[in-house]
């Protein structure tokens, strides 16, 4: 995400975050064992320790989309530590959660199968056009 974020330049704050997004989402369809591993709790029986770094593997895939949100609202917006109103954390909380959802379950194969890629940018580019 970090790359495409990047190489996303200046360009429209939009196309950034979703850049952001795909980056995300190919990441999961080629390793979908250290997405779930990353982001969800996939191992039965199994809890990472408070200092396994798991959190900050999350952190470091997660920063990049909230930057490229913050530019889209107009504002800079970063998860840790969280803002002194939370409130401000709700917009790019919920395009994660968005995201995060349908990766998830794509990856996990809930979803009809065909149009996977389609599907994700227009739900994307909804999302995004609520923020502004």
């Amino acid at each position: 995400m970090q790359a495409a974020f990047d190489d996303a330049g200046q360009t429209d704050p939009v196309e950034r975050a979703v850049a952001c997004a795909h980056a995300l989402r190919s990441w999961a369809i080629d390793r979908p064992a250290e997405y779930n591993l990353v982001f969800t709790d996939q191992i039965p029986g199994y809890a990472a320790p408070p200092d396994a770094g798991t959190y900050d593997a999350e952190m470091a895939i997660f920063r990049p989309l909230p930057a490229a949100i913050g530019a889209v609202l107009g504002r800079e917006v970063d998860p840790a530590p969280p803002p002194a109103d939370p409130a401000d954390a709700d917009a790019p909380l919920a395009v994660f959660g968005m995201l995060h959802g349908l990766v998830s379950l794509e990856i996990n194969h809930h979803l009809p199968r065909g149009g996977e890629r389609e599907r994700f940018e227009r739900v994307l580019r909804a999302a995004l056009e609520t923020l502004g």
